[in-house]
Parts: structure tokens; C-alpha cells; sequence
């Protein structure tokens, strides 16, 4: 299986990919305390015949959401993937 961002996106430095956290929840129990910054959402793929054409996370207004909505209802960012399938 290959992660399709890593695919479209192969330097982890210059485009890390994070999809959580997804906000700031005033509500959480210490809100203060910020959370760290991880890539926990993936899309995996496999085949030989199968080229990622694009992928792009959905969430909050930031820049880690290529896709974004003023009110997210989650705490971390899908990710979509757009996919060509190959002749062989």
C-alpha cells in the first residue's frame, strides 16, 4: 500500500501534511495547552496501474486545509484524493 499524499507530496519538510489538530476548541477541558501538530489521516493505494493526480485536505480555514469551510465539524482534516487509473 502507498499513502497517496506522500505520493503527491514526497518532501515531508516542505509539505508535512498535518490533519490534526483541526482547530481550537474552546470547550476542551484546558484549551490553553495547544495541541501538536501530527498527520494522523490517510489514503492508501496500491497498483501498479495508479497515479495519484491530487490530493487536498478539508477542513477549518487554515494553511493546512487546501479546502476549507468556516465551520469545520471536526477535530482533525479528511483528505481527498483524486486518482488516474493507467492503460497499460
Amino acid at each position: 500500500m502507498k499513502d497517496a499524499f506522500r505520493e503527491f507530496y514526497p518532501d515531508p519538510v516542505a509539505v508535512p501534511g498535518f490533519t490534526w489538530p483541526a482547530g481550537i476548541y474552546p470547550d476542551a477541558p484546558d484549551s490553553s495547552i495547544p495541541d501538536p501538530e501530527d498527520r494522523i489521516d490517510f489514503v492508501y493505494f496500491s497498483g501498479t496501474n495508479v497515479r495519484v493526480k491530487k490530493v487536498q485536505r478539508l477542513g477549518n480555514v487554515s494553511d493546512n486545509s487546501e479546502i476549507s469551510f468556516a465551520e469545520y465539524p471536526s477535530d482533525h482534516r479528511a483528505l481527498l484524493a483524486e486518482f488516474e487509473l493507467l492503460e497499460n
